[in-house]
């Protein structure tokens, strides 16, 4: 399911922000996505196991981690999709709550993750094409 939600976006990239990561380390949690266009897709995790320490790094909300990962790579364009609702908050636009077991199994997730990715690619296509109707200063 997640492969085909996000087939129309090619330039999307995946980052793990998972227990998998720290337990199992950033290339067997990637090798565990069952699909190869997926682990494609795998670029980054929120868990650096070279700089953040485990008994910390459990402590931080999950929302807290994403967002710590966001600001320190710079990223402006994400979508979160999680069980956990903890460090969220204030970010609702930016993530997709799921239930545990269930995630994209939820034909509700599965439309709000498919709206939000859409409405997310056309803002960012909007303002390319607003941006080229707008003429250069002259220098």
């Amino acid at each position: 399911m997640l492969e085909t939600l996000l087939a129309p976006y090619p330039a999307l990239q995946i980052v793990l922000s998972t227990s998998w990561v720290e337990v199992l380390g950033f290339e067997a949690a990637r090798d565990s996505l069952p699909l190869s266009t997926l682990r494609a897709r795998l670029n980054d995790s929120t868990f650096n196991s070279e700089g953040d320490r485990v008994q910390t790094w459990r402590g931080i909300p999950r929302g807290q981690q994403v967002r710590r990962h966001v600001k320190q790579h710079g990223i402006k364009n994400r979508l979160a999709l999680d069980d956990m609702r903890d460090g969220f908050e204030g970010a609702e636009g930016h993530w997709v709550h799921c239930q545990h077991g269930v995630g994209l199994g939820d034909k509700d997730v599965q439309r709000l993750f498919a709206s939000r990715l859409k409405l997310m690619f056309e803002q960012r296509d909007s303002l390319s094409f607003i941006d080229s109707l707008i003429p250069e200063r002259p220098a």
